[in-house]
């Protein structure tokens, strides 16, 4: 004759047979519910020794310029604690980033919606010189590289915060003078002008 205790075994295993299943289809679903972080995930091979062989996969599984922008500011760009030189691979993901970041920000000023635009311009001037790059151009600022970009929306951007907007991006990165200054400058005269011509155009002939 069974004991009591067996009994209660046997009663016991369906209940946590049925438990383990919840519990593992629970976690299959926060699985799903939160994916891999890709900036995670290249802060993790970066911080490998070596470095991991697939940084630039990992670069490339970056999926938009908020993860991008988040991927530059990755301390672990650098070789080792404290060191200022980045290793041969680092130096060649992260070459990869920026020109993946410059591209997109570029197809997204020319492209993209107002909103998208303005979201971009909030970046840049967030951003301002302080994330740079080894290659020579991005020395005083990978934001500073699209100096010309702005102030081609400045002078022909149609929507006005657009071009307001461009106008404080390059205050914030340090522009080169002689492109900068011309377009703060022509920003200011068309502001004036706006204001002033359409009681002018309103006026009778």
């Amino acid at each position: 004759m069974q004991s009591i205790a067996s009994i209660l075994n046997l009663a016991r295993r369906p209940v946590a047979a049925v438990l383990a299943a919840m519990l593992l289809c629970a976690g299959t679903v926060w699985a799903d519910r939160f994916p891999p972080d890709p900036v995670e995930e290249l802060r993790q091979a970066l911080r490998a020794i070596p470095p991991n062989r697939s940084l630039a996969e990992h670069v490339k599984a970056l999926r938009n310029l908020a993860e991008m922008r988040r991927a530059l500011t990755l301390q672990e760009w650098r070789a080792g604690t404290g060191a200022d030189e980045l290793t041969a691979g680092s130096r060649k993901a992260l070459s990869l980033l920026v020109e993946r970041f410059k591209q997109d920000v570029r197809g997204v000023l020319k492209q993209a919606s107002t909103d998208g635009r303005l979201a971009i311009l909030d970046m840049l001037a967030e951003m301002g010189p302080n994330l740079l790059s080894p290659d020579a151009e991005d020395q005083r600022g990978i934001a500073r590289t699209f100096t010309a970009d702005l102030a081609e929306l400045i002078r022909s951007d149609e929507t006005r915060k657009v071009r307001m907007s461009a106008a404080r991006a390059l205050g914030q990165i340090f522009p080169d003078p002689d492109v900068g200054v011309p377009a703060c400058a022509a920003c200011s005269l068309r502001a004036m002008w706006t204001s002033v011509a359409p009681p002018l155009q309103a006026s009778p002939l």
